[in-house]
């Protein structure tokens, strides 16, 4: 059953409620949109932090079913009954609005079920398709959020492309920052190979060295992660005015936490490397008014 509008609405605010209480670098990026759009990644946000949560919720018996129920719920909701839960006739709303793909929620799904069964990656392509199903698809959501200035078809696989970068970027810096907690979680998101290559064993990893070995494989890291951010920087022109400062502001943020894990020498054992909150301001008002600018 199709939701009316006052449903929606409903829907819609709850999806607010959960962004304010669980955003934290994308809450300020959000508040640079016009409210159109500022409400759709609101909404979107809200199933993607649910999804997240069913994934790391230990206190769940069977969270693989908990995340295939969800997924049940989605289908539904997509097809047409949008009462599978109160989120639900809100963001088929916003589906329908912006022409978001069906498979790209489902994708993000499957991100948050691999979460659950694999710790250790092989290779950087691996790495890589884990990625792009927890972040490049959350770049292509908002790529159709955002909207092109120019909406040709060769502009919109062109711009597809750069989010997809853009998403690797954003995950490759969350995973250098989160290298010890990851461990004491008995994960491993760094590429065994690249591991390899530079001698460093997981019991490495798990003393905490510092030396030359470690040293050359994050500055390696680093510069993978920056040269995503470097090869999806033209994404900014494309997309429409009214959402470049939010895109601004996330890029702003993330690369943020990057350039001070390299100014941290790379020592992300002693302190987590965070953008503060006084600086993640200033990136979103920069951004502000660079729309204003040119």
């Amino acid at each position: 059953m199709a939701a009316v509008a006052s449903e929606i609405e409903t829907s819609a605010k709850l999806c607010r409620d959960i962004t304010r209480r669980s955003a934290t670098s994308f809450y300020y990026a959000f508040k640079t949109l016009p409210r159109k759009k500022a409400r759709a990644f609101e909404i979107i946000y809200a199933f993607m932090r649910i999804s997240d949560d069913l994934s790391d919720d230990e206190s769940v018996t069977d969270r693989l079913a908990s995340l295939e129920e969800w997924r049940e719920h989605l289908t539904q909701a997509l097809g047409g009954n949008t009462q599978t839960h109160p989120i639900m006739p809100a963001l088929v709303d916003v589906v329908e609005e912006f022409s978001i793909p069906h498979e790209y929620l489902h994708e993000l799904i499957d991100g948050t079920v691999q979460d659950l069964s694999v710790t250790r990656f092989e290779d950087f392509e691996a790495l890589f398709d884990y990625c792009y199903k927890v972040a490049s698809i959350v770049g292509l959501v908002s790529l159709r959020l955002f909207c092109l200035k120019d909406p040709q078809e060769s502009n919109w696989r062109k711009a597809e492309s750069l989010a997809i970068d853009c998403g690797q970027g954003f995950q490759l810096t969350n995973i250098l920052r989160d290298i010890k907690e990851d461990l004491e979680r008995d994960r491993i998101y760094l590429p065994q190979v690249d591991l390899n290559r530079f001698n460093i064993s997981e019991s490495d990893l798990k003393a905490h060295i510092y030396d030359d070995r470690f040293l050359a494989f994050m500055k390696f890291q680093c510069d993978r992660a920056e040269d995503y951010y470097r090869k999806s920087e033209e994404l900014l022109s494309m997309v429409e005015r009214d959402a470049r400062p939010c895109l601004a502001t996330m890029r702003g943020i993330y690369h943020g936490i990057l350039t001070r894990i390299v100014a941290a020498k790379y020592d992300i054992w002693s302190k987590r490397a965070r953008v503060p909150l006084g600086a993640k301001l200033g990136i979103a008002a920069r951004a502000f008014l660079d729309r204003f600018r040119g």
